[in-house]
């Protein structure tokens, strides 16, 4: 094990652990089984990520905290302790707590580069096992009908049934045919996907063609219009860069994604959903798809309830209640929903950072503002159609941002001579 930028490099069984740690985030944080079967209680759920992170606390004196994302953390848990005193919801507020915390101490003891490696490893590895699952389901139902059973009545359709492979779920006799791999709906997927196929662009390694290749691939297989149209953002973006990713490796892979969908009779299928979800809006009619409703009363609502109480917010009793009633149980705007939580003083510092984050990570590119443009827009539309505000990858993104936040925002002072002209300008730690 070796220090890496103020973090740590993980190597020989803290390798493994590793592994185990951001596969077993993603398990309890993303799962099927996990969230929608409900096969673990949310408490256990706590308990086990308190777990995972735990042996990060033998390496405290290796690393050295930011005292800009430290502030920053103290600030948030604050700020949930209040709000938990308010509700009186503390199972809730206890595994956001929890989540951010595992958010907080990835962001302290991984470098990006060792997070990218990791997580980029976990998703490549999860995608890989979903294809064939996938395929399976379609092709030979019956097999994966053996698997264990989760769940039945999938997406609301009677006959379709959900059936675990651990490392994926299975979904047979299902009108509509979309691969989840191991998470809890396509678009979760997709969204995994989309962050590892950013980072293999940021963080090249070897086999990074056929990395990209199997992501594509995969993302496809999700049919979400925010994925595809993500994915769409990074290949421009590796388009416009061209260095570590040769201009011919996108142009092979978008080849071959066209053509495993055409053979497949995928994309005519893509078009379809992409085009009928926007029909609404594009030809004004009044009556909208159950879809892009449910979307924009994802952003309508929570922002309502931010404006009724715009600087702590209106706590999760009432944040459950409106994403039941008025949401239909769909609130899936990550950005609107920290507004509508606790308000300004946890919204606006958790976008902020996001935002920060995804910038910095663009300064490696190297790339020209307009296709930085597009990317950051990419960022928002991707937590814009999922309820990230208890996922982990998120925080890790969001304190990732915030560091180097004192060094940059202090204001510089001067040492003043004896006769009192400036002697020195110096930038105050």
């Amino acid at each position: 094990m070796a220090k890496d930028s103020g973090s740590i490099r993980f190597t020989g069984i803290w390798n493994s652990y590793a592994y185990i740690l951001v596969f077993g985030l993603i398990y309890f944080e993303w799962s099927f089984s996990a969230l929608v079967a409900q096969q673990i209680p949310g408490m256990i759920t706590v308990a086990s990520i308190l777990c995972l992170i735990s042996p990060l606390l033998l390496l405290v004196r290796r690393v050295e905290f930011d005292k800009g994302s430290l502030i920053i953390f103290f600030f948030i848990a604050a700020l949930i302790l209040l709000n938990c005193l308010r509700d009186g919801d503390f199972s809730n507020n206890l595994l956001l707590f929890t989540v951010i915390l595992a958010g907080f101490f990835i962001s302290v003891f991984f470098s990006p580069s060792e997070f990218a490696r990791v997580f980029g490893n976990v998703v490549l590895f999860l995608a890989v096992v979903s294809l064939p699952i996938f395929a399976l389901s379609i092709l030979m139902p019956g097999l994966i009908d053996k698997l264990p059973l989760l769940a039945s009545g999938y997406m609301d359709q009677a006959g379709a049934q959900v059936h675990s492979a651990f490392f994926a779920i299975g979904i047979t006799h299902s009108l509509v045919s979309r691969n989840c791999g191991i998470a809890w709906e396509p678009g979760a997927l997709s969204i995994l996907v989309c962050v590892a196929l950013f980072l293999a662009f940021l963080f090249p390694r070897k086999r990074n063609t056929l990395r990209i290749i199997l992501l594509v691939i995969t993302e496809l297989t999700t049919l979400s219009t925010m994925g595809i149209a993500v994915m769409g953002a990074i290949l421009l973006v590796m388009l416009s860069r061209g260095k570590s990713v040769k201009k011919s490796v996108v142009v092979v892979v978008a080849a071959i994604a066209l053509l495993l969908a055409s053979a497949f009779g995928l994309l005519d299928y893509i078009l379809n959903i992409l085009f009928s979800k926007l029909e609404g809006l594009i030809s004004g009619s009044q009556t909208l798809s159950v879809s892009t409703q449910d979307r924009l009363n994802a952003v309508i609502y929570p922002l309502s309830a931010f404006v009724e109480a715009p600087v702590f917010g209106v706590g999760y009793e009432k944040f459950l209640d409106i994403n039941i009633d008025q949401c239909n149980g769909v609130a899936t705007n990550t950005f609107a929903n920290w507004l509508a939580l606790m308000g300004s003083i946890y919204g606006v510092p958790c976008i902020l950072f996001y935002l920060r984050a995804v910038y910095k990570g663009l300064k490696r590119c190297h790339t020209n503002w307009l296709v930085g443009a597009i990317v950051i827009g990419a960022s928002v539309l991707m937590l814009s159609t999922e309820d990230l505000m208890r996922i982990s990858l998120v925080y890790v993104i969001v304190f990732y941002g915030s560091k180097g936040l004192i060094k940059q925002f202090v204001p510089t002072v001067s040492r003043i001579s004896k006769n009192g002209t400036p002697r020195k300008m110096i930038k105050a730690s």
